[in-house]
């Protein structure tokens, strides 16, 4: 079940971890107030996004603390390095000897 975050006082929310990265950085005022007062993590626990919800945990009370949250915040490039084929890599034959 997926719930929306609601960016309160504003109208904006956000039913996506997407949509929320966007948000946030569309409305870093409103977003640092929110990630302040540390309502980002039972959100992003919901989404399944325990890493982004403990990362919020530990910048939440820095002056820059936004900032360094939306930087470690990219689920584009996630989605595009866990979407890539994994490359197969060689492997040793072994060969007996022969006596």
């Amino acid at each position: 079940m997926t719930f929306v975050y609601h960016f309160t006082p504003t109208d904006r929310s956000a039913d996506t971890v997407k949509d929320f990265l966007a948000t946030c950085r569309a409305m870093p005022d409103v977003a640092g107030q929110h990630l302040a007062a540390g309502w980002f993590e039972a959100w992003l626990n919901d989404q399944g996004r325990g890493d982004l919800a403990q990362h919020a945990a530990q910048v939440r009370g820095e002056p820059d603390g936004l900032t360094r949250f939306l930087k470690q915040a990219r689920p584009a490039r996630r989605a595009q390095r866990a979407a890539e084929a994994p490359v197969a890599l060689p492997t040793k034959r072994r060969t007996r000897k022969v006596a």
